[in-house]
């Protein structure tokens, strides 16, 4: 008969370690899904920020193709650093 108590009371102590297994397992994928929804939504959100940098990058590339490289570096030498063609003339205003 002693033995027959000793079966029960291991036979509960494994219960409880199982039960609290079950426990600790179903709070660490609570715990792990909860992170992974906040992975998630900052995927999401950098995904949205890459592709607004993509579009006004396009953006950029296009008007870069539209103008003449030229044209715009001839009117920077002209308004920032005063640059003239060989043959044309200066002419200063002073009046003011």
């Amino acid at each position: 008969m002693k033995q027959h108590a000793r079966f029960k009371r291991s036979g509960l102590l494994a219960k409880i370690i199982i039960v609290a297994a079950l426990l600790y397992v179903a709070i660490s994928l609570l715990t792990l899904h909860s992170q992974i929804a906040g992975a998630q939504a900052e995927l999401d959100s950098l995904a949205a920020q890459a592709e607004k940098q993509r579009q006004i990058n396009a953006g950029l590339e296009s008007s870069i193709e539209d103008s003449s490289g030229a044209n715009q570096t001839q009117e920077a030498a002209r308004d920032r650093l005063g640059l003239v063609l060989p043959n044309e003339k200066v002419i200063y205003d002073i009046s003011s």
